[in-house]
């Protein structure tokens, strides 16, 4: 009850925050340019979000390998898919390591076995958005302020403390121990004790075998790849309201809104992503008024949030059914 009631309130934030940011901008306006998009554009956009998703499927399956678990790409897609669901909808898209308990379920195999490749992948997509949001601070200087350099700061801390503890057999088996004392409560927990220290041996072992795989500079391009994907679904989406923006800014205030709404903990950071990008946009783009952003942001959002929840929501339910 306690968490139904906290995920409500969350999501009515989320959804307060969203409401704001469009009275605030003009709904006539935005309507009339969402009304006024093209198709044709917003389909092309569609189609890179289908990109995007087959694309980590690869980049998992390629992890997977690393540790010793060949899957063809279809019995990888499913568990991914219906993760990335979860994910989508959790705040701060904690809900990615079900990831692992999914592929347990479907394929037997071990959770600390796989939960690494899943820690490895947020490790290098943080990373990534860290290097674009340093870049975008230095060319957009209107930007640079103490939030978002706090923001930056915390998210390589937690990098580093997340890595390192990932690295350290000791330190990982002591923060296992940690958190029995808060779920020693919930049922069979308990009976999990004996096994903190195989589960941490496992963890430690496939952490350390992916972060010296000879595939990590390919998985780093990869990443790469993903997000300038990412940052094109935006500029297609302004593109189709007829605003062409220079990619470059639209890459800095992407990476810089999404540390910023990683940072309020919302569902799909939804509302803080909005808001944060759209006032960004409408800062960066001389002329841009934040009516003109908040549009091309909706149909940004439509085509890659929303578009991904409808994709994956297949793969979602089917795993709750089984």
């Amino acid at each position: 009850m306690k968490r139904s009631l906290s995920d409500i309130v969350l999501f009515l934030i989320a959804a307060g925050l969203l409401a704001a940011l469009i009275a605030s901008s003009n709904p006539e306006s935005i309507a009339k340019n969402l009304s006024r998009a093209d198709l044709t554009v917003v389909a092309a956009a569609l189609f890179v979000t289908l990109v995007i998703i087959c694309v980590k499927i690869v980049r998992w399956n390629i992890l997977l390998g690393s540790v010793g678990i060949e899957l063809a790409l279809k019995q990888a897609a499913g568990p991914y898919m219906a993760s990335l669901f979860v994910s989508n909808i959790t705040p701060g898209r904690v809900g990615e390591p079900i990831r692992s308990y999914y592929l347990k379920k479907s394929l037997g195999h071990h959770i600390s076995k796989t939960l690494p490749t899943v820690v490895m992948e947020r490790i290098m997509d943080l990373s990534a958005v860290v290097i674009f949001c340093i870049f975008g601070l230095f060319a957009l200087s209107t930007t640079s302020n103490p939030i978002l350099l706090a923001g930056i700061g915390a998210m390589v801390t937690g990098l580093v403390v997340v890595t390192g503890v990932s690295l350290n057999k000791k330190l990982l088996n002591k923060l296992l121990r940690a958190s029995y004392f808060f779920l020693k409560y919930v049922p069979n927990i308990k009976k999990l004790t004996f096994k903190f220290e195989k589960i941490a041996d496992n963890f430690h072992s496939g952490f350390g075998i992916i972060s010296k795989s000879r595939q990590m500079p390919l998985l780093f391009m990869i990443t790469l790849s993903g997000w300038l994907m990412e940052f094109s679904i935006m500029k297609l989406a302004f593109i189709s309201i007829g605003l062409d923006i220079d990619f470059f800014t639209i890459a800095s205030v992407a990476s810089l809104a999404t540390v910023v709404s990683l940072l309020t903990f919302l569902p799909g950071n939804i509302g803080s992503f909005e808001a944060s990008s759209a006032i960004l946009m409408s800062q960066a783009v001389p002329g841009l008024d934040l009516a003109a952003a908040t549009s091309g942001i909706l149909i940004y959002r439509f085509s890659s949030l929303i578009f991904a929840l409808i994709v994956t929501s297949g793969s979602f339910l089917e795993y709750q059914r089984t």
